[in-house]
């Protein structure tokens, strides 16, 4: 059940996150904020969190202490009063959770700053501030955290006139995705959360056309099946021949209606 309760807690989210035309990314691996004894691979301590009113600041030294980085706040950060308390013990892992929930909540969103640092910024000047693009084939290691990435998704099978209008509305309220016509190509900007789920339906929707053939068996009452086999098969021949004239011809060829006559079955 707790689990289940962490993860509808971090699909609350709201990043704003608008990608700027003309802009080019710099490809970076995209990261994940962990806490500072699973980097160091000491085992995790279960704590309990208990902000109640209690200044941003303070969250945010909770935070650091937590993954072991220096946040440097940006002058616009809002001073806000955070409330958060757990009803149980939390590992280190969850709790970094349950505090980027809540501050995304108050529009306060972490952008990554090297290996060392992060950014505190306010969620609507976020797309101000570098966010990491994860190329395609690059591992980017997704998992459900809150970071902002960009992901460059390939798309093989299908178009992004098919694949944006499902992707659309399982964004945040500020998500974005911008295609890139030339290569095949979304460029889509979330939390890592959501990109994640998103390159999992992809393996469902990004699939070859499968042409499936069915056998039917028609009984003949006057004709042979040798005369009706024959004549199909000319009919077949003569579409295709139209077919490859139309590409041919620069003007659009006239589309001739043929009736199988002298057949009757």
């Amino acid at each position: 059940m707790k689990t289940r309760s962490l993860s509808l807690l971090q699909r609350s989210l709201i990043w704003h996150c608008i990608f700027m035309m003309g802009v080019s990314p710099i490809a970076v691996q995209a990261q994940t904020v962990l806490p500072l004894n699973v980097i160091n691979g000491v085992a995790e301590q279960e704590i309990s969190l208990r902000f109640i009113n209690a200044p941003l600041d303070q969250v945010l030294d909770q935070y650091a202490r937590l993954t072991g980085k220096t946040l440097i706040k940006a002058p616009s950060v809002a001073q806000v009063n955070i409330n958060l308390q757990s009803q149980t013990r939390l590992t280190e892992t969850e709790a970094l959770i349950a505090i980027e929930a809540t501050l995304s909540l108050n529009n306060i969103a972490f952008v990554p700053l090297g290996e060392k640092f992060l950014k505190v910024v306010q969620s609507p000047t976020a797309q101000q501030e570098a966010i990491d693009v994860v190329m395609p084939g690059q591992d980017s290691s997704l998992n459900d955290s809150d970071n902002l990435v960009s992901q460059v998704i390939e798309l093989k099978h299908t178009t992004i006139q098919e694949v944006q209008p499902i992707f659309q509305p399982l964004l945040h309220a500020y998500g974005k995705i911008q295609p890139l016509e030339r290569s095949n190509a979304l460029m889509v900007t979330d939390s890592a959360a959501t990109i994640k789920q998103l390159l999992e339906l992809l393996e469902y929707v990004d699939r070859p056309f499968e042409v499936r053939e069915e056998p039917r068996i028609y009984e003949l009452k006057f004709a042979t099946a040798s005369e009706v086999a024959s004549r199909l098969t000319e009919l077949i021949a003569e579409s295709q021949e139209e077919q490859a004239q139309r590409g041919r011809t620069a003007s659009p060829a006239a589309t001739t209606t043929r009736t199988a006559s002298g057949v009757r079955v």
